[in-house]
Protein backbone atom coordinates (compact mmCIF):
# COMPACT_ATOMS: atom_id res chain seq x y z
CA UNK A 1 0.00 0.00 0.00
CA UNK A 2 1.19 3.65 -1.00
CA UNK A 3 1.03 6.34 1.88
CA UNK A 4 2.50 9.56 1.44
CA UNK A 5 3.82 11.99 3.98
CA UNK A 6 3.51 15.48 3.59
CA UNK A 7 7.47 16.76 5.49
CA UNK A 8 7.37 20.74 5.00
CA UNK A 9 5.66 23.28 2.78
CA UNK A 10 7.48 26.80 2.64
CA UNK A 11 7.13 29.84 0.95
CA UNK A 12 10.83 31.31 1.07
CA UNK A 13 12.24 32.39 -2.24
CA UNK A 14 10.89 35.02 -4.68
CA UNK A 15 11.02 34.77 -8.65
CA UNK A 16 10.13 37.61 -10.70
CA UNK A 17 6.95 38.88 -9.47
CA UNK A 18 6.28 35.00 -8.05
CA UNK A 19 7.00 33.14 -4.76
CA UNK A 20 8.53 29.52 -5.03
CA UNK A 21 6.70 26.93 -2.88
CA UNK A 22 9.22 24.34 -1.68
CA UNK A 23 7.50 20.93 -0.94
CA UNK A 24 8.54 18.21 0.71
CA UNK A 25 7.39 14.48 0.44
CA UNK A 26 8.29 10.86 1.39
CA UNK A 27 6.88 7.47 0.28
CA UNK A 28 6.26 6.21 3.73
CA UNK A 29 4.13 2.96 1.86
CA UNK A 30 5.51 -0.04 0.55
CA UNK A 31 4.08 0.51 -2.86
CA UNK A 32 4.97 3.17 -6.07
CA UNK A 33 2.81 6.47 -5.53
CA UNK A 34 2.00 8.90 -7.90
CA UNK A 35 1.67 12.71 -7.91
CA UNK A 36 -1.07 13.57 -9.71
CA UNK A 37 -1.85 17.17 -8.44
CA UNK A 38 -1.66 20.16 -6.15
CA UNK A 39 -4.26 22.61 -5.22
CA UNK A 40 -3.99 25.59 -3.50
CA UNK A 41 -7.39 26.33 -1.26
CA UNK A 42 -7.53 29.72 -0.89
CA UNK A 43 -9.25 30.65 2.13
CA UNK A 44 -8.76 34.38 2.48
CA UNK A 45 -7.11 37.53 0.49
CA UNK A 46 -6.58 41.11 0.51
CA UNK A 47 -5.93 43.83 -1.86
CA UNK A 48 -3.27 45.99 -1.07
CA UNK A 49 -3.73 49.31 -3.55
CA UNK A 50 -0.93 51.57 -5.00
CA UNK A 51 -1.90 54.92 -3.30
CA UNK A 52 0.31 57.08 -5.63
CA UNK A 53 2.11 55.83 -9.22
CA UNK A 54 5.26 54.65 -8.84
CA UNK A 55 4.87 53.52 -5.04
CA UNK A 56 7.19 50.51 -4.74
CA UNK A 57 17.08 18.74 -1.94
CA UNK A 58 17.38 19.53 -5.70
CA UNK A 59 14.62 19.81 -7.10
CA UNK A 60 12.90 17.03 -8.96
CA UNK A 61 10.43 18.95 -10.77
CA UNK A 62 9.07 22.55 -10.91
CA UNK A 63 5.25 23.29 -11.43
CA UNK A 64 3.70 26.53 -12.42
CA UNK A 65 0.15 27.71 -10.66
CA UNK A 66 -1.59 30.91 -11.55
CA UNK A 67 -3.63 32.86 -8.92
CA UNK A 68 -6.17 35.70 -10.10
CA UNK A 69 -5.23 39.19 -10.12
CA UNK A 70 -9.17 39.56 -9.56
CA UNK A 71 -10.78 36.87 -7.71
CA UNK A 72 -14.06 36.43 -8.01
CA UNK A 73 -15.07 34.84 -4.27
CA UNK A 74 -13.63 35.21 -1.57
CA UNK A 75 -12.68 31.56 -1.42
CA UNK A 76 -11.67 29.41 -4.33
CA UNK A 77 -9.16 27.06 -5.42
CA UNK A 78 -6.22 26.82 -8.01
CA UNK A 79 -4.91 23.37 -9.15
CA UNK A 80 -1.75 22.48 -11.66
CA UNK A 81 -1.45 18.98 -12.97
CA UNK A 82 1.44 16.75 -11.16
CA UNK A 83 3.77 14.08 -12.88
CA UNK A 84 5.54 12.64 -10.13
CA UNK A 85 6.33 9.29 -8.52
CA UNK A 86 7.92 7.71 -5.57
CA UNK A 87 9.32 4.13 -5.03
CA UNK A 88 8.40 3.28 -1.37
CA UNK A 89 11.08 4.99 1.23
CA UNK A 90 11.58 7.69 -1.29
CA UNK A 91 11.56 11.22 -0.84
CA UNK A 92 11.67 14.13 -3.55
CA UNK A 93 11.47 17.94 -3.81
CA UNK A 94 9.10 19.66 -5.82
CA UNK A 95 9.32 23.57 -6.56
CA UNK A 96 5.70 25.43 -7.56
CA UNK A 97 5.85 28.84 -8.92
CA UNK A 98 3.37 31.08 -8.17
CA UNK A 99 2.33 33.98 -9.73
CA UNK A 100 -0.34 36.06 -10.87
CA UNK A 101 -2.81 35.72 -13.86
CA UNK A 102 -1.43 39.01 -15.08
CA UNK A 103 2.14 40.83 -15.33
CA UNK A 104 2.80 44.32 -13.49
CA UNK A 105 -0.52 45.03 -12.25
CA UNK A 106 -1.41 48.40 -10.32
CA UNK A 107 -1.16 46.89 -7.03
CA UNK A 108 0.70 47.34 -4.17
CA UNK A 109 0.12 43.27 -3.83
CA UNK A 110 -2.22 40.53 -2.76
CA UNK A 111 -1.99 38.68 0.44
CA UNK A 112 -3.35 34.99 0.17
CA UNK A 113 -4.05 32.53 2.62
CA UNK A 114 -4.37 29.08 1.44
CA UNK A 115 -3.78 25.33 2.53
CA UNK A 116 -1.71 22.93 -0.24
CA UNK A 117 -3.54 20.02 -0.86
CA UNK A 118 -1.66 17.03 -3.14
CA UNK A 119 -3.71 14.36 -4.50
CA UNK A 120 -1.80 10.98 -5.21
CA UNK A 121 -2.95 7.91 -6.47
CA UNK A 122 -6.37 6.67 -7.06
CA UNK A 123 -7.85 8.70 -3.77
CA UNK A 124 -4.96 9.74 -1.68
CA UNK A 125 -4.30 13.40 -0.58
CA UNK A 126 -2.71 15.19 2.07
CA UNK A 127 -3.02 18.90 3.20
CA UNK A 128 -0.76 21.71 4.43
CA UNK A 129 -0.94 24.12 7.29
CA UNK A 130 -2.25 27.47 6.02
CA UNK A 131 0.35 29.56 4.17
CA UNK A 132 0.81 33.06 3.23
CA UNK A 133 2.50 34.47 0.60
CA UNK A 134 2.35 38.05 -1.45
CA UNK A 135 2.00 38.50 -4.90
CA UNK A 136 3.22 39.94 -7.22
CA UNK A 137 6.05 40.92 -5.01
CA UNK A 138 6.89 42.04 -1.39
CA UNK A 139 3.73 44.01 0.37
CA UNK A 140 5.04 47.53 1.72
CA UNK A 141 4.78 47.21 5.29
CA UNK A 142 2.49 49.39 8.08
CA UNK A 143 4.97 52.07 8.36
CA UNK A 144 4.09 52.76 4.63
CA UNK A 145 0.49 53.04 4.75
CA UNK A 146 0.95 55.08 8.38
CA UNK A 147 2.68 57.65 6.56
CA UNK A 148 0.54 57.68 3.47
CA UNK A 149 -2.65 58.38 5.95
CA UNK A 150 -1.28 61.72 7.05
CA UNK A 151 -1.69 62.76 3.23
CA UNK A 152 -5.62 64.08 2.66
CA UNK A 153 -5.30 62.88 -1.27
CA UNK A 154 -3.99 59.28 0.06
CA UNK A 155 -5.93 58.72 3.40
CA UNK A 156 -8.45 56.65 2.24
CA UNK A 157 -6.59 54.62 0.19
CA UNK A 158 -3.64 53.95 3.24
CA UNK A 159 -6.39 53.72 5.87
CA UNK A 160 -7.94 50.88 3.72
CA UNK A 161 -4.64 49.41 3.22
CA UNK A 162 -3.33 49.40 6.73
CA UNK A 163 -6.77 47.74 7.43
CA UNK A 164 -6.45 44.78 4.98
CA UNK A 165 -3.11 44.36 5.73
CA UNK A 166 -3.34 44.10 9.67
CA UNK A 167 -6.63 41.97 8.95
CA UNK A 168 -4.26 39.03 7.20
CA UNK A 169 -1.56 39.12 9.38
CA UNK A 170 -3.82 38.82 12.15
CA UNK A 171 -4.08 35.41 10.77
CA UNK A 172 -2.53 32.22 11.88
CA UNK A 173 -0.46 31.00 9.65
CA UNK A 174 3.04 30.29 7.94
CA UNK A 175 4.16 33.24 6.18
CA UNK A 176 6.32 33.45 3.52
CA UNK A 177 10.29 35.20 4.51
CA UNK A 178 9.24 38.30 3.76
CA UNK A 179 5.73 38.68 5.18
CA UNK A 180 7.36 37.03 8.68
CA UNK A 181 9.42 40.23 8.61
CA UNK A 182 6.32 42.57 8.42
CA UNK A 183 5.00 40.55 10.75
CA UNK A 184 7.54 40.70 13.01
CA UNK A 185 8.17 44.09 12.80
CA UNK A 186 4.94 44.97 14.40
Amino acid sequence: MSALELVDVSATERGDETVFLDVKIRNIGSKTSVLKRATAIVSDWRTIDVCLEGAPLPVSSTYKMTFPESPKNRKFNVSTEMHDSLSPNEATRVRIEVGLDVENPDIDAIIFRFTLQLNFDAEGEMRSDAIFISLPGEVSPPSHWEQLRKDPVTQECAEANLKNLMYMLGLPGRRSKDLQEVTDAL
